[in-house]
C-alpha cells in the first residue's frame, strides 16, 4: 500500500502534467494566431503588389528557390524566372487585371513551415482576341516558408475553376 504521502505526490505530478500541457496548448495556439496573422498578411502584400502590377513586388513575396506553376502549366523557378513570369503576364493579358485573393485555410506543416489555400477572382483580364476575357475563379495552393521573421511563398499553385455552365 502507498502512504498518504506517496499518493499526494502523485497527486501533484499529476496535477503538474495536466497544467504543462494545457500551458503548452495555449502557448501553440497563441503561437498559431500571430503566425496565421503574418500569413494572411503576406498574402495580402501579395494581392496589393498583384493589383498594382507590380512584378518586383510579387516576386519578392518568393523565397529565392521559389517555384510557380501557372493553370495552363506553365513553370517558373527562382527570382530570375519569376520576375520575367510577372513583368510578362502585367505587360500582357493581365495589365488591366483587377483580382481578389481570399485565405481560406492554413495548416502548419512545421514550426516555419505553411500549406495555405486561397481562392483567387480575376476580372479585366484579356482574351486572346484582345477583348476582355470572362471573370475566372480559382484555387491556389502554397507552401510558405519563414525567413528571417516573414512568411514567403515557396511553392505556388494555381487551379482554375471550371466556368459556369450556359443557363
Amino acid at each position: 500500500m502507498f502512504s498518504i504521502h506517496a499518493k499526494r505526490l502523485g497527486a501533484l505530478l499529476l496535477l503538474l502534467t495536466f497544467s504543462v500541457t494545457a500551458s503548452r496548448a495555449q502557448t501553440q495556439t497563441k503561437f498559431s494566431d500571430a503566425e496565421e496573422a503574418a500569413i494572411k498578411q503576406s498574402v495580402a502584400r501579395f494581392s496589393d503588389a498583384f493589383n498594382h502590377h507590380d512584378a518586383q513586388a510579387c516576386a519578392a513575396r518568393y523565397t529565392d528557390d521559389g517555384d510557380f506553376v501557372g493553370i495552363a502549366g506553365q513553370f517558373s523557378h527562382g527570382h530570375k524566372e519569376l520576375l520575367e513570369h510577372y513583368n510578362g503576364i502585367f505587360n500582357g493579358y493581365l495589365k488591366a487585371v483587377r483580382s481578389t485573393f481570399v485565405v481560406i485555410r492554413i495548416r502548419f506543416l512545421a514550426p516555419n513551415m505553411a500549406g495555405v489555400d486561397f481562392t483567387w477572382k480575376a476580372e479585366g483580364a484579356l482574351a486572346p482576341d484582345g477583348s476582355e476575357a470572362p471573370v475566372r475563379n480559382g484555387l491556389i495552393n502554397l507552401v510558405m516558408t519563414r525567413h528571417n521573421g516573414q512568411w514567403l511563398f515557396t511553392t505556388y499553385h494555381e487551379a482554375m475553376f471550371p466556368p459556369p455552365a450556359p443557363k
